[in-house]
């Protein structure tokens, strides 16, 4: 087996799946829509168009997204029950004068040919360097579970929508969120924009919809983890390395990954002494050591780790708020 080679990162972050929250609180007969339009390269800004009908009134706007991670950066109001709007661009994230321009650029156009035709198609507005975004083929599957639904690409979870229900919302007698099948839309670079559409009954009807950005290539990492906790769990070790070692190449950060791989050294023989380094950089906050600490002190594949007779006083060095038994 080849040398085991240990990074000590004192304050390790990781990455996670992303969690988005759908709102609560809102009037029956409510529906929000959204739909993806195109992408630009030089801005890095996805636009989707959002159409929403209230029991008081509606508003269709086009938004500015980021494309990393589905940031809302800034919208434009087009138009409202009272016909074409003429408010001024509203730009919500830190001043970019590129990118407001565009917004600016494309809402004047888009408001000039809806005030000549309200039912006009905006399409040919997305000129170059606008790339329209196609539908696609949806990877995705949405899992509901107790507060929740996991969006999961067969066996990976890529992202979770928490669905509370708030107490004013259980009052009037609200029903849970239902998810429907995602629809995707696909950008660059293997993008796809991916929309989730939700909806309950609270004594009428209420439909909202997501949005977030999905890329296979950003949860590679994901699998390879989970593959290689499959191995451990069957005793493949050298199966199990092979895998973490693959996907802390992808994402060094992930914490979890560090975990199991700790795990798989201890099985493999490595002492403790030369082991310990990898959970010492996963253990610098007080929210790592309660979700990592649990399994650290119990876990089987740490047993002879806690066995050796530096154990007590190296934990004794990750103190906790709230004590784990």
């Amino acid at each position: 087996m080849r040398t085991l080679v240990l990074l000590f990162l004192p304050a390790l972050a990781w990455a996670d799946t992303p969690t988005l929250t759908l709102d609560s609180g809102i009037p029956a007969g409510t529906s929000s829509e959204r739909k993806p339009l195109a992408f630009s390269p030089a801005l890095k800004l996805f636009l989707v168009e959002r159409s929403d009908k209230r029991p008081n009134g509606s508003e269709r706007t086009w938004n500015f997204y980021s494309s990393k991670d589905m940031e809302l950066l800034g919208y434009v109001t087009l138009t409202t029950e009272a016909g074409v709007s003429a408010e001024h661009v509203q730009w919500l994230a830190a001043p970019n004068a590129e990118a407001s321009s565009a917004l600016a650029d494309l809402a004047t156009k888009a408001r000039e040919k809806l005030a000549a035709n309200p039912k006009a198609p905006l399409d040919a507005l997305l000129a170059s360097p606008w790339q329209k975004l196609k539908p696609a083929a949806c990877p995705l599957k949405p899992v509901k579970r107790e507060g929740a639904v996991d969006l999961m690409a067969q066996t990976t979870r890529v992202a979770t929508i928490e669905t509370p229900q708030s107490p004013a919302d259980a009052q009037r007698g609200c029903s849970v969120p239902q998810a429907g099948a995602p629809r995707c839309f696909a950008g660059a670079e293997g993008d796809l924009v991916v929309v989730v559409p939700f909806k309950q009954d609270c004594g009428g009807p209420v439909a909202q919809q997501l949005a977030l950005r999905y890329n296979p290539h950003d949860v590679e990492y994901l699998k390879e983890m989970q593959l290689g906790e499959a191995a451990l769990k069957k005793g493949d070790v050298p199966g199990a390395w092979k895998h973490l070692e693959r996907s802390l190449e992808l994402d060094a950060l992930y914490a979890p990954t560090h975990v199991l791989h700790a795990c798989a050294a201890a099985k493999s023989g490595v002492a403790f002494a030369k082991g310990r380094d990898e959970l010492e950089g996963i253990l610098g906050s007080e929210e790592a050591r309660q979700q990592f600490l649990p399994r650290i002190k119990h876990d089987d594949c740490f047993a002879r780790w806690r066995s050796d007779p530096d154990w007590p006083r190296w934990l004794a060095q990750f103190p906790t708020r709230t004590p784990i038994p």
